[in-house]
């Protein structure tokens, strides 16, 4: 009996690529999720008057003050898996050995397309970064 054909599959570079950029934008989305969810004013600071701001008993400023930090901390590394998933995926590209026009123009729009969100996503980390920097002021400055 003949063993079966061999069949091509992607890579281990290929893959690590999608597994880096699903991980960034799931990250990127539960850490946006968590900012927008927990540091959203509750109902009940509309119909009544506990609601953390003058003595209540939630604590409402705390709670949005440590939801914006790990909804900006998941935002980075989500940023971060992102570009490692493009430069992984740069790694792997390489010119077709069959020089054909179209294969070529292929992997040279695939090459544009990860640099764009490697530098995307660098400039979003400095952004979140500069912005960080700020607004933070210290308490009693």
């Amino acid at each position: 009996m003949a063993p079966p054909p061999f069949m091509s599959r992607p890579g281990s570079m290929d893959t690590l690529s999608r597994v880096g950029k699903l991980v960034g934008l799931t990250l990127v989305f539960i850490g946006v999720l968590v900012m927008v969810v927990f540091a959203s004013i509750p109902g009940n600071c509309f119909s009544g008057t506990n609601c953390g701001y003058a003595g209540g008993g939630t604590n409402f400023a705390s709670q949005a003050a440590w939801a914006i930090l790990a909804g900006k901390a998941l935002f980075v590394v989500g940023l971060a898996a992102f570009a490692m998933g493009g430069f992984l995926k740069l790694r792997a590209l390489s010119m077709p050995a069959n020089g054909k026009r179209e294969d070529t123009d292929f992997v040279i729009a695939d090459r544009r397309n990860n640099w764009v969100l490697v530098l995307l996503s660098l400039v979003l980390m400095f952004l979140m970064l500069a912005m960080t920097i700020l607004t933070t002021t210290p308490p009693g400055l």
